[in-house]
């Protein structure tokens, strides 16, 4: 359970159709994912910033987990980040 003003964290994996994969979290997955798709991503401090993603065209979702904080969906991230590209195929 969420303590107050707290929300869920996602992990999610993008793709695109030369199969490059992408890992990242975020607590507003549609926005992020929205973001990827625009090309532009806003930091929370509100700079805009291009993501490794945009010049990839790396904007499909493909895999996305939930969980119930921020420190959970950070260290799955990393667990998967850590991961060889193989792995995070299957």
């Amino acid at each position: 359970m969420n303590a107050p003003g707290e929300s869920a964290a996602f992990v999610y994996i993008l793709s695109n159709p030369q199969k490059a994969l992408y890992v990242g979290y975020s607590t507003h997955l549609q926005n992020r994912v929205n973001g990827h798709k625009r090309g532009v991503l806003e930091h929370r401090r509100g700079k805009v910033r291009r993501p490794y993603t945009a010049t990839r065209k790396v904007d499909q979702l493909v895999y996305f987990e939930t969980f119930a904080s921020v420190e959970e969906a950070r260290a799955r991230e990393r667990q998967l980040k850590r991961w060889k590209r193989f792995a995070r195929l299957i």
